[in-house]
């Protein structure tokens, strides 16, 4: 028997981003969680449950300063991770 590995599709738009994200992930693998980081500065983060990514959801992120953060989508199966870009 063959077996064949899922993929998942991860979509982030616009990238970069003024004040709200959309997040679209499509595949069969069950989503945990999101998990938005600025990269060298733990105090900014956004966690959000996984559940309501399956037809896409707006995130936002107005209150985020701007820079380089890792969107972090993490599935049973392992994680999946992204730079997101928010501009002034």
């Amino acid at each position: 028997m063959v077996r064949y590995k899922c993929i998942t599709i991860v979509i982030f738009e616009p990238n970069p981003v003024e004040d709200k994200v959309r997040i679209i992930i499509e595949g069969e693998d069950e989503i945990a969680q999101v998990l938005i980081l600025k990269l060298n500065d733990s105090n900014v983060s956004k966690l959000i449950s996984g559940d309501q990514f399956l037809n896409g959801a707006d995130v936002d992120i107005s209150e985020f300063p701007f820079g380089v953060y890792d969107a972090q989508i993490h599935f049973e199966s392992g994680a999946i991770v992204n730079k997101l870009f928010i501009k002034l």
